[in-house]
C-alpha cells in the first residue's frame, strides 16, 4: 500500500471514530450547506504541513548552530584558562566567511533557480512561464556584476 494511502487511512481511522461520538460525518456537508470537516483538514495538511516542516527545519539548524559556537568558546575558554596560546585553527572556525564568499553563493543560487525554473516552466508552460524562471536568472546575474564590480573598486588587501 502506497505510504501516504496508508497515513491517510490511519488518520481517517482515528478522525471517523471521534466525529461520530461528536455527532457529525466529516465527509458529508451539514444541513445548513457548511463546509465538511475533511476539507479544513485536508486544506492544514497540504498548507500547514510544509510550514511545519520549514519551522522544525530552520529551528534544529540554528540550535546545531548555536551549540557549535558554544563548544568553540568553551574550547577557547579552556586554552586561555589554562595559559596556553589559543590555536590559529580554533580561531579560524568562528571567523564568519567574508561578503564576497556569501554574496557569490546567493548569486550562483539565483542563477541555478533561474535555470530551473526558466526550463522546468517553460517545458511544461511555454515561454510566459519560463519568464519566471527568467527573474531569478537576471536577479542572479545583477548579483553576480555587482559583487565583480565591487572587487574591481576595492583595493587589493595582503
Amino acid at each position: 500500500m502506497n505510504p501516504m494511502l496508508r497515513l491517510l487511512s490511519g488518520t481517517a481511522l482515528v478522525l471517523l471514530p471521534l466525529s461520530a461520538a461528536w455527532g457529525f460525518d466529516p465527509m458529508q456537508a451539514s444541513a445548513d450547506g457548511s463546509v465538511p470537516f475533511i476539507a479544513y483538514f485536508a486544506i492544514f495538511m497540504i498548507f500547514g504541513a510544509p510550514l511545519v516542516a520549514l519551522v522544525l527545519v530552520v529551528y534544529f539548524l540554528l540550535r546545531s548552530r548555536r551549540e557549535r559556537l558554544r563548544l568553540q568558546k568553551e574550547t577557547i575558554q579552556q586554552f586561555l584558562e589554562a595559559g596556553q596560546p589559543v590555536p590559529q585553527q580554533v580561531l579560524d572556525q568562528q571567523t564568519p566567511k567574508g561578503p564576497s564568499d556569501s554574496q557569490q553563493s546567493s548569486a550562483i543560487h539565483f542563477i541555478g533557480w533561474g535555470v530551473g525554473l526558466a526550463l522546468a516552466l517553460g517545458l511544461v508552460g511555454g515561454i510566459k512561464w519560463a519568464s519566471i524562471g527568467m527573474l531569478f536568472l537576471a536577479v542572479g546575474i545583477a548579483k553576480l556584476v555587482a559583487l565583480k564590480l565591487g572587487e574591481r573598486r576595492l583595493p587589493a588587501q595582503d
